[in-house]
């Protein structure tokens, strides 16, 4: 299920609606949809926040995944 559908749902039966996303500082990356969701979430009116992440930390998140479960 994609993301801004969800939270589109999510504003049509609630104010006050936070949305997240995280953003990459490597372009070279190519996953960076930062700037979509930060859009999307202007259109719906949500509160937004956008975490951004280095390439150094980037390469630290299958670690991360595996500590958290």
């Amino acid at each position: 299920v994609d993301s801004s559908l969800v939270a589109a749902l999510a504003a049509r039966r609630q104010r006050g609606v936070a949305t997240f996303g995280i953003g990459f500082d490597d372009a070279e990356a190519g996953y960076d949809e930062s700037g979509h969701a930060a859009a999307v979430a202007a259109h719906l009116g949500t509160e937004h926040r956008t975490f951004r992440v280095s390439a150094e930390l980037f390469g630290l998140l299958p670690e991360v995944v595996r500590h958290f479960g």
